[in-house]
């Protein structure tokens, strides 16, 4: 259906949707590249704001005035009949012409003064949930005169529906991490912190210190996290079931994650106290960073002492053939010449 251009468009669409810091320079990138594939149209994009409790929203609008971006949600939302509709389908685009039959275009306040004076005619837009409660409203709009949205536009609009949410929520949440972050005060310098999970593993709340802490952790939540805040939220789970998990933190330390289930009506939610420990030994940092098994790891760290493999075996309850197995992975893994650079990196030097 899309050629190897549209194809680029899309995937940079994907990318599009991490890399900028900001909620409008996310949906500016979004934007430029989508218009590969659905050309010719003017874009528009709300998301009510799950995160930062203002009780408004944010939205984002190119092409559009000021004037005319205000006036919408005061005056013609009501006569809109897409967010509606979409909102029960979401992920799912539509158009105005397959809500609104082109006779009676015109007859309303929304087709009849605002889109009427702005020249616009097609609108193909969708709804699609945002993590952590909110709703992310996102149009694409084309002039009188020009043809209404075609099947492969739709399409193109639905492939990239979960980079919209994902573009929405991920910038949402680090506007949300710098801004309260710089409010941490004892709480956050004491290197603590909380972060409330739903069952899908979203985030529905957090403290100043768990922002703090988040902010440091690098893909936050990591898989492991979300693995461990699903299996408590599973049903039959009692309340008060609890497990720990320790996150990689920037500058060689952890974060001690201990996730409890705090309740489970009328939703379950996940509680996270996050405090940051000490930093790792050498041997666990290596391990982390290489990816050893306790196996290796443990045979890494006597090596390092200067054992030999018979001693390493001895102690390990293994054969020294295996010990040197496990070596040579260590070595392999950890990109080392031999036993005396290990020994040299796990002391430090």
């Amino acid at each position: 259906m899309f050629d190897a251009r549209e194809v680029d468009a899309l995937l940079q669409v994907a990318r599009d949707a991490s890399v900028a810091a900001d909620f409008e320079g996310r949906f500016a990138a979004i934007t430029s590249a989508l218009r590969a594939v659905v050309p010719s149209a003017a874009v528009s994009a709300i998301v009510v704001d799950p995160l930062l409790r203002q009780g408004g929203g944010r939205a984002f609008f190119r092409d559009l005035e000021p004037a005319d971006v205000e006036a919408y949600p005061r005056h013609y939302l009501p006569f809109d009949p897409c967010p509606k509709v979409a909102a029960a389908r979401p992920g799912r685009p539509l158009t105005l012409s397959d809500l609104l039959p082109a006779q009676r275009f015109g007859a309303d306040p929304y087709t009849g003064d605002l889109l009427g004076r702005l020249g616009l005619r097609h609108v193909l837009g969708l709804v699609v949930r945002v993590p952590g409660g909110g709703w992310l409203s996102f149009a694409l709009h084309r002039e009188r005169g020009g043809c209404d949205f075609a099947h492969r536009e739709r399409a193109a609009l639905e492939l990239v529906a979960p980079d919209l949410a994902r573009a929405a929520f991920g910038s949402l949440l680090r506007e949300a991490l710098a801004g309260r972050a710089r409010a941490v005060g004892a709480e956050g310098a004491a290197g603590r912190g909380v972060v409330i999970f739903d069952a899908g593993g979203e985030v529905v709340d957090v403290d100043a210190g768990g922002l703090a802490l988040a902010r440091a952790l690098p893909g936050f939540p990591s898989d492991a996290l979300l693995e461990v805040v699903r299996r408590l939220a599973a049903p039959g789970v009692e309340v008060g079931r609890a497990a720990e998990l320790d996150l990689p933190h920037a500058g060689g330390q952890v974060v001690r994650a201990r996730s409890t289930l705090l309740e489970r009506a009328p939703a379950p939610r996940v509680l996270t106290v996050l405090a940051r420990g000490t930093p790792l030994a050498p041997i666990d940092a290596l391990a982390r960073r290489a990816g050893l098994s306790p196996r290796e790891a443990a045979a890494a760290a006597l090596a390092a002492r200067g054992l030999s493999n018979r001693e390493i075996a001895r102690r390990l309850g293994i054969s020294p053939a295996t010990v040197n197995v496990h070596l040579g992975r260590v070595l392999r893994k950890a990109g080392l010449p031999g036993r005396l650079a290990l020994a040299r990196l796990l002391a430090g030097g």
